[in-house]
């Protein structure tokens, strides 16, 4: 692999510190450095390998237990095709931690971190490293507070917009609950109107009804009034009769058989006639009944009808 430490870079996107400030950040960042191991990494070697995994877990999140040697190891897939792989196991691990400090450079700007800087590092370097590093820990710590800031509304919102849906939700509910009833009673509706054209045609059936019984009565009323005229015509026939049997009893002897007869027939016709009369007023009575049913069976049609409607 080439080593990247060859080039000499003169600008950087991030300010170098000074050792003195160098210090005062990382110990604001809780990691302990001695000025010593600052000025000279290369004789604290160990030292500068805890910074350095200490800088991954400030700004990566990356910690010890993720080098793991037996860890890296058993979850690398490329360690079955290996003659020897259990001589391997530290290998794996370093690479691992190369490559994710190599990469926490490159996001910080340091673009030329090499083998050199983790092995045998020197102080100008190792400060570049370090004032990268600290700059973009600096960085992520005030775009965590920011993030912050703007998170505590945006809880806010998400709870007020979590209560507004509940009761969009709640209201859903209740509007859905109106449909379904007002659907309901708009069926109870037109089975209300349905029995009220019903009840209309049965009344309008009635109401024919009733204008027959009415003729009807009329004509047998009037049959009744002609049968009575004919029963008084025909009283008055006999007493007249009568009358003139008696006159004409005193002059004529008549056989008493032939007289009895047509007394029997005079009284047979009067008989006949009234039983006539007696049964035309039967039935004008049973129409002048069957007339105040049909008017009382319309009114109340109509009173259910009127009830229906204003429910």
């Amino acid at each position: 692999m080439m080593d990247a430490t060859s080039s000499n870079p003169t600008q950087f996107i991030f300010p170098v510190l000074k050792n003195s400030e160098i210090l005062q950040c990382l110990a604001e960042l809780g990691i302990d450095m001695t000025k010593p191991e600052l000025v000279e990494p290369h004789r604290h070697k160990d030292r500068v390998r805890k910074v350095l995994m200490q800088m991954l877990d400030v700004c990566c999140g990356l910690k010890e237990e993720d080098f793991c040697p037996k860890k890296v190891f058993s979850s690398n897939p490329n360690v079955e095709s290996l003659a020897e792989p259990e001589l391997h196991e530290e290998s794996f691990s370093e690479v691992k931690f190369f490559k994710e400090l190599r990469r926490c450079m490159e996001i910080c700007g340091l673009l030329d971190f090499g083998w050199k800087d983790l092995h045998a590092p020197t102080s100008k370097r190792f400060r570049w490293q370090l004032s990268a590093v600290i700059n973009m820990a600096k960085f992520r710590e005030d775009q965590l507070k920011l993030y912050s800031d703007l998170n505590q509304p945006r809880a806010e919102y998400l709870l007020a917009l979590e209560e507004v849906t509940e009761e969009n939700s709640q209201l859903n509910r209740q509007l859905d609950a109106t449909q379904m009833d007002s659907q309901n009673k708009s069926k109870e509706l037109m089975e209300v109107l349905d029995e009220c054209a019903e009840l209309e045609m049965e009344i309008a059936k009635n109401n024919k009804l009733q204008a027959a019984k009415r003729e009807e009565a009329t004509i047998l009323k009037k049959k009744a009034n002609d049968l009575k005229d004919e029963i008084n015509t025909a009283s008055l026939a006999l007493e007249e009769a009568l009358a003139e049997e008696k006159q004409i009893s005193a002059k004529v002897v008549s056989s008493p058989a032939r007289r009895k007869n047509n007394l029997e027939h005079k009284r047979s016709q009067l008989e006949h006639e009234r039983k006539e009369c007696a049964t035309s007023e039967e039935r004008v009575a049973v129409c002048k009944t069957k007339i105040s049913y049909v008017t009382q069976a319309k009114r109340d049609v109509r009173a259910v009808a009127s009830l229906a409607i204003e429910a």
